[in-house]
């Protein structure tokens, strides 16, 4: 039978009770960095570079977010023409209160 350490256990509960009694302003930010459905890998390489960030979240025609692409799926795509591949091909689906979290705490 495994134990669990009891400070991991605190500390997990502890971090979920203060999640949440977070509001949408305290988990949000400004100037999240995009890219359209239809940007190239190769376009989406040099944003993330230009812009130091691990991640781009994809939005549609209405300026709605409709994934992300992380770093990782860019990674899948070595040796492939960048060219030819688009955000919404490589792009993973994400709720909006998944999005708020993981852009702004990632």
């Amino acid at each position: 039978m495994k134990t669990v350490n009891r400070n991991f256990m605190d500390s997990s509960l502890r971090c979920r009770r203060h999640s949440m009694n977070r509001t949408v302003r305290g988990v949000m930010c400004r100037d999240v960095i995009t890219c359209r459905v239809n940007a190239t890998a190769e376009e989406i390489a040099r944003i993330m570079l230009d812009n130091n960030v691990s991640a781009l979240v994809v939005i549609d025609e209405r300026l709605n977010a409709c994934g992300k692409v992380p770093k990782t799926n860019l990674l899948g795509l070595y040796g492939k023409d960048l060219s030819s591949i688009i955000a919404e091909d490589m792009r993973t689906l994400k709720t909006m209160a998944e999005f708020c979290v993981e852009i702004c705490n990632g």
